[in-house]
This record gives structure tokens, C-alpha cells and sequence, in this order.
């Protein structure tokens, strides 16, 4: 998650994945946004977790919408 989540300018450049796993270890501090998105309004998205295991101030935030603003779908 570390390498995702820098603070540099190439970090928020639009990139095409196809598929991806995070791994995240033992970071501390971080505030991370990450935005996926479809090529169409009608396409579905999946997020699958093998594993997930957050600590006690810890928290993950799933929007639907473009931006992550507003009423959150799930926490």
C-alpha cells in the first residue's frame, strides 16, 4: 500500500489495469483514496477480498460515484 499511496504527482496520473492485489503490512499513517472505474455506466465492478484484516482505527470507505464525497455505500 505504500507504493500506492505516495504523495507524488506521477501517483495521480490515470493508469488502465486490468486486475490488480494490494498487499498492505504493518504501514502506519496513511491516507489513501483509490479510485476505480469502468469503461461504461452500465458495467459492474467487483471488489474481492481473500483477506482483510483492518485494526482498530483503521477504516475502509466504498463510495459509488466518481468521487469519494458524499454518503458512503458501505464502511
Amino acid at each position: 500500500m505504500q507504493s500506492v499511496c505516495k504523495s507524488h504527482f506521477l501517483q495521480q496520473l490515470y493508469r488502465k489495469i486490468d486486475g490488480a492485489v494490494v498487499w498492505s503490512q504493518n504501514e502506519r499513517n496513511l491516507n489513501c483514496v483509490i479510485t476505480f472505474q469502468t469503461h461504461s455506466i452500465l458495467q459492474r465492478f467487483m471488489l474481492r477480498f481473500d483477506m482483510l484484516q483492518l485494526d482498530c482505527n483503521d477504516h475502509l470507505f466504498v463510495y459509488d460515484g466518481a468521487h469519494a464525497a458524499g454518503a458512503y455505500k458501505t464502511k
